[in-house]
């Protein structure tokens, strides 16, 4: 069409014609019995192969060169182009495909065998000559550097030891250059290779605990359940407590995750009393960090910060850095959801440090989100995207799914603050997608909630209401206290703009009634604020009250705040903080119209300072 060519079916719809695949089979056919074997292991080798390892595998280097002549004249190889290598390569896939489909299943055990033995030797012989140079290089490196290519020999093969041997290799490599879809698929066929007997249980336990790490970072929770549910079995069969409370940790935080909070925390607990009866520190300090987290998903931040002190105590006594890392980060997202941000932010960067130091990119990316976070309710939003956009690439490269969904979720809730509405939703739904496809239903709460914040500032109320009933169905079912408390309160606010005001007050009063134990929440100055708002549409004359508690919650934030510049910045960017400090001034008697919202802010820092 307009002198283009159309494609009009899926390219994995088009088949290749039988007489395009009997021409090249009449062209192998045609070669000598030689000549059409090199042909056939040089297909094994791969669609690009080394001259030195065919030769090492047809063992007649004087006719080799006459057999690749005739291979060249018959079109079926060629010298790869550019390569510094003596490399040649297949013209296309489909000649190498059929070379290679023509082989015997039993002779492609055994040339796979052959060409895996050869790359082995050479990578071997490489190896001897690093270490005559004085290279940091040790056999062991050279052979892991290749692994996934030995692998990939061997387990086609017959040689079942050096399949088992490779692909374990290969797993652990795939995974910790987060190449996770590699891995779970070299964790899978290893598994698959290893006999089911006493003599290899442990290894199948290890190889699953790997496996499920995977899952989870992708948020395949179904897939991660069934490995638990199989290291367990294997445990428990074995009579191995230590690694069956290893594997109710990892189940306590699957169910975590998946807002089963009841089944996480008897999982917990029973992997905390078995650690302890067995004096293992590392298990306890997992159990407690579990069980503390479990709490502040909760909203029991009270309950949750001692879990997480001893947790940290016990990491530091055994020097767990990463464990102690990932403690910290709770620990100041406590202090976050509380108001503390100086001492959120003090967390966070010691978490972050040595997330660093350890060159560990997965955490440092979460720990950046955090910071960013803290910037986020310091009105700072411009340095918060930032953190974001940065942690987000980090977080894309490592694979870490429901990570990227937290991210977007940020992403748009700053835009949302910016008034770039458009682009709030962008990210918004492209979260709430992510977090759907891995069933990451807390996570979706959140979604929801922003999405109707988003149309909440740009005055669409209907659909503001709609989006905050389902955030509120959902937290409410999780038992997310504080969310949920934020949610009615936003949800009154939505009714309130559609003039529904029966409705604004029944949500609202609800949120004020669920304040009761949350008074340092974060949400408590927005919640106090929204019903003021209700009640003075109203006419209430109690609406004074809460304009007052909305103050004091703003300022005794602000008292937590250690710099100055912060401070200021709460204050002044802060959406919510502006429309408290202008409705408590006049409140109070005081005109907005003569008084700046600057010359206001700096008379409460001035009037607050010691």
């Amino acid at each position: 069409e307009a002198g283009k060519w159309k494609l009009t079916a899926g390219v994995e719809q088009i088949s290749v014609p039988d007489s395009l695949q009997s021409a090249i089979i009449a062209r192998i056919d045609r070669l000598t019995e030689d000549a059409r074997q090199a042909l056939q292991l040089a297909a094994v080798i791969g669609r690009r192969f080394q001259l030195d390892i065919l030769r090492g595998l047809v063992k007649a280097e004087s006719e080799l060169g006459r057999w690749l002549a005739q291979l060249e004249r018959s079109d079926l190889v060629r010298p790869a182009v550019q390569s510094l290598e003596d490399l040649y390569m297949f013209p296309d896939a489909l000649v190498h495909e059929v070379a290679y489909d023509n082989l015997l299943m039993q002779r492609r055990e055994e040339f796979h065998r052959q060409v895996g033995l050869a790359l082995e030797e050479n990578l071997l012989k490489r190896a001897a000559a690093k270490a005559g140079e004085a290279s940091s290089l040790d056999a062991s490196d050279v052979l892991k550097q290749e692994c996934e290519l030995l692998a990939y020999h061997f387990h086609l093969s017959d040689d079942r030891e050096r399949a088992v041997k490779y692909l374990e290799m290969a797993g652990y490599k795939a995974q910790s250059e987060f190449a996770n879809e590699t891995a779970i698929r070299h964790f899978t066929d290893l598994l698959g290779m290893l006999p089911e007997g006493e003599e290899t249980w442990t290894r199948r336990y290890s190889v699953l605990s790997h496996r499920q790490q995977v899952y989870g970072l992708l948020g395949n929770q179904a897939a991660r359940k069934a490995d638990l549910d199989a290291m367990l079995a294997l445990a428990q069969a074995h009579g191995d407590e230590s690694r069956r409370s290893e594997a109710l940790n990892c189940l306590a935080d699957l169910y975590q995750w998946s807002g089963k909070y009841a089944e996480a925390k008897a999982a917990a607990e029973e992997a905390l009393s078995i650690k302890s009866a067995l004096a293992d520190q590392d298990g306890q300090a997992d159990a407690l960090h579990t069980l503390g987290v479990l709490e502040y998903y909760q909203g029991n931040h009270n309950q949750a910060r001692p879990l997480l002190e001893r947790a940290i105590e016990i990491r530091k006594e055994i020097i767990d850095l990463e464990g102690e890392a990932w403690s910290m980060m709770y620990l100041g997202m406590i202090h976050f959801m509380q108001g503390n941000f100086s001492e959120a932010a003090k967390y966070h960067q010691h978490a972050f440090e040595i997330a660093h130091l350890r060159q560990d990119m997965f955490q440092v990316g979460i720990h950046l989100t955090n910071m960013a976070r803290v910037l986020i309710s310091l009105g700072e939003y411009e340095q918060a995207l930032e953190k974001l956009q940065q942690s987000l690439e980090m977080k894309t490269r490592v694979g870490d799914r429901m990570g990227q969904g937290f991210n977007l979720y940020s992403i748009g809730l700053v835009y949302t603050y910016l008034g770039r509405i458009d682009e709030a939703n962008t990210n918004l739904n492209a979260s709430l997608k992510l977090r759907r496809e891995i069933k990451d239903e807390r996570g979706a709460s959140y979604c929801l909630n922003g999405l109707g914040l988003a149309a909440l500032y740009q005055g669409d109320f209907a659909q503001a209401e709609e989006q905050f009933q389902q955030a509120y169905k959902a937290r409410s079912q999780l038992g997310l206290k504080a969310e949920t408390m934020e949610t009615l309160s936003y949800l009154g606010q939505a009714c309130l703009g559609q003039e529904k005001t029966q409705e604004a007050a029944e949500a609202s009063l609800q949120a004020i009634k669920q304040i009761a134990g949350l008074e340092n929440a974060l949400e408590a100055p927005l919640v106090y604020l929204n019903h003021y708002r209700v009640l003075h549409t109203c006419h209430d004359p109690s609406d004074v009250d809460y304009i007052h508690k909305a103050f004091d919650a703003v300022m005794m934030q602000v008292n937590r705040i250690s710099d100055p510049g912060w401070k200021r910045a709460f204050l002044l960017n802060v959406k919510v903080n502006q429309e408290i400090i202008q409705a408590h001034w006049t409140a109070g008697g005081g005109s907005a119209e003569t008084i700046s919202l600057e010359n206001l802010v700096d008379s409460i820092l001035e009037a607050n300072s010691p």
